[in-house]
């Protein structure tokens, strides 16, 4: 098994607002799987391109505009360190009268 390392922005040490942030994720999917995806993907991020849904709410939640200055500023690792399968399927959610506080923000 293949565990990814997690992602560490060049400012992390000086973090948002003074804070050290780690944002997580849940896994990676796809079918290439090594070590440095969780780094190769975050990069991606951090240039603007947000492919995974959560990515750009993560950082508007963080009244952050650019992606470049939101990743650089916090960590990123996945709670499952390795890939689950080829494609992503449907997560169970609650309703919204049962969702926690923080679902709601996001």
């Amino acid at each position: 098994m293949i565990e990814h390392r997690p992602w560490i922005g060049r400012n992390y040490d000086t973090g948002i607002d003074r804070k050290r942030i780690l944002v997580v994720g849940y896994s990676h999917w796809g079918s290439v799987d090594h070590e440095g995806l969780t780094e190769e993907v975050v990069s991606h991020w951090a240039r603007g391109n947000e492919n995974a849904p959560f990515a750009p709410r993560i950082r508007q939640y963080f009244d952050y505009e650019d992606p470049a200055t939101f990743w650089q500023s916090v960590a990123f690792a996945n709670s499952l360190p390795n890939c689950v399968g080829e494609r992503p399927i449907a997560m169970p959610t609650a309703p919204p009268d049962r969702s926690p506080p923080s679902r709601r923000a996001l």
